[in-house]
């Protein structure tokens, strides 16, 4: 599917909201200096074009290169080594030309109004899954999600448990509080 600016806008808007995912990407690409990938050519060029998906095991990005700085495959090989999992393939970049004048646009004299036109860029998409794995290990076991920490190995335990059906449940005695309805507590300050 051809990637267009309006695209690439629309996902810088959504990860700039979101701090958690923004601070995973940060660690992604702090992975990806630890393996010396930008070693290889080209590939400190890529452009973030979706992503990040964050799964459960895979933590998913694809990044955008012209066609004539193809990174080099060498690069994918040692992400490989890591357990990564790397895809390339060829799309296209729709630009909208800036209008300077009125040979710029596109339409008829009796159509509606005349569109800028479109320059086609061809491009090069790299597809990076890596185990989360990487990431989770990189944040220490803490993240922030809306204003409060949550401990991953909480989050893993609840993936686990809708996975297998089994809801994990605390002992009564475990030092909770009671909460039973005893009505002289309930409504001693009740009218």
């Amino acid at each position: 599917m051809p990637k267009r600016v309006n695209d690439v806008l629309a996902l810088i808007r959504r990860i700039s909201g979101k701090t958690t995912a923004l601070d995973m990407l940060l660690e992604f690409e702090k992975i990806l200096d630890h393996v010396s990938l930008y070693a290889y050519e080209n590939w400190i060029t890529g452009e973030l074009v979706e992503g990040p998906d964050i799964d459960r095991y895979w933590f998913k990005t694809t990044w955008m290169y012209p066609k004539k700085n193809m990174p080099d495959p060498q690069g994918a090989l040692r992400l490989v080594k890591y357990g990564c999992k790397v895809y390339f393939g060829e799309d296209v970049f729709i630009e909208t030309q800036r209008v300077l004048d009125p040979s710029q646009t596109e339409g008829d004299e009796t159509s509606q109004p005349k569109k800028a036109k479109h320059k086609r860029i061809p491009v090069w998409l790299v597809t990076i899954n890596m185990p989360r794995k990487f990431i989770d290990d990189a944040y220490d076991g803490i993240l922030e999600f809306e204003d409060e920490e949550v401990d991953i190995e909480d989050i893993t335990a609840a993936w686990d448990s809708e996975m297998t059906g089994v809801e994990e449940t605390e002992d009564e005695d475990a030092g909770g509080e009671d909460l039973g309805t005893d009505d002289e507590e309930n409504n001693e300050g009740m009218l």
